[in-house]
């Protein structure tokens, strides 16, 4: 809506408007974009169940780990407790030292693997690795050891 607004869009903001009349719209202005990562996150919990309108386990932990880009060097405890302080919770789940190492262990992952993840849930739902998400974590930590020991064992990787 606000493109259209700002592009003088107006067939695009008659459609809106009318989509508008069965469907209820919200819009903020926002200047933090964290605040939007936010609010998407309350809404994902307050429509959570309704499994459609709620983030899966892939794209959920991408906007936590957004949000604790700033808080690279600090400990875990802190960014569980500020997650807590938030109210960051997935699926009824609220912020817990397993819940942060798995969205911590999902930064292992290379997006080409993501891409993986989401057919993987496209193809078994959404639920595959929400219900699961531990598993993730313990796949990303054998698929990092595996890479460093390859590495180690091929020659040509070394220097000379």
């Amino acid at each position: 809506m606000c493109r259209c607004l700002r592009e003088d869009n107006m067939s695009g903001l008659k459609l809106l408007w009318l989509a508008g009349r069965s469907v209820t719209f919200t819009c903020y202005v926002i200047k933090d974009p964290k605040e939007l990562v936010f609010r998407s996150l309350y809404a994902s919990e307050d429509y959570a169940a309704l499994g459609e309108l709620t983030d899966s386990w892939i794209h959920w932990s991408g906007k936590v780990n957004a949000l604790l880009a700033d808080m690279a060097g600090k400990k875990n405890q802190e960014q569980e407790t500020w997650l807590k302080e938030k109210k960051i919770a997935f699926k009824g789940a609220t912020m817990s030292k397993g819940l942060l190492n798995a969205v911590l262990s999902m930064k292992r992952f290379p997006k080409d693997s993501l891409v993986t993840l989401r057919k993987i849930e496209k193809e078994f739902g959404v639920e595959v690795f929400s219900s699961g998400y531990t598993k993730l974590t313990r796949m990303s930590q054998l698929a990092s050891s595996h890479l460093t020991n390859v590495a180690a064992a091929v020659p040509w990787t070394q220097t000379q």
